[in-house]
């Protein structure tokens, strides 16, 4: 797990860039679901600011399913996917939730602990580099803000 910031500020960066490829009218809520998503793949963990706010339900999906394990691959995003295009037809949401969802999944796939990206396949499993509030997390944390805001300063 990255930190709370980090994820959200990559998000913001994938979002940003994913503003190219689509035609997105409404970039508040567009950015909105993006961030609100890119937090969803920690809400297994209790103590996290999605978990903390839900804990009940938090805890009782760590107790289910465990840190790291179903929620953090591949399987939500396809389910997000299905949900928003061919159930709800609710495009510009999908497409924003699958960018935030997406966007944390990525990133923890240079954390030191690692996650599979299809459990239960151990020949998935990928482990990074990047230690949870270590040095290196917060110098990441540091570029993506910068480069947010030079990007955010094209779109102004």
């Amino acid at each position: 797990m990255m930190m709370f910031r980090t994820h959200i500020a990559f998000s913001v960066l994938i979002g940003l860039a994913s503003l190219e490829f689509f035609n997105i009218e409404n970039h508040f809520l567009y950015f909105a679901f993006v961030i609100l998503s890119s937090m969803v793949a920690d809400i297994d963990i209790p103590n996290s600011k999605l978990g903390s706010k839900i804990k009940p339900i938090s805890w009782l999906i760590e107790k289910l399913l465990g840190h790291r394990g179903i929620l953090h691959s591949f399987y939500p995003i396809i389910f997000f996917y299905i949900l928003f295009f061919y159930i709800v037809n609710l495009p510009l949401v999908g497409l924003a939730v699958i960018i935030g969802y997406s966007s944390h999944v990525f990133l923890d796939l240079f954390n030191k602990k690692g996650i599979t990206l299809f459990p239960p396949f151990k020949i998935s499993f990928i482990r990074g580099f990047i230690r949870t509030g270590g040095i290196l997390e917060y110098v990441i944390f540091i570029a993506l803000i910068i480069v947010d805001i030079i990007v955010m300063g094209w779109y102004v």
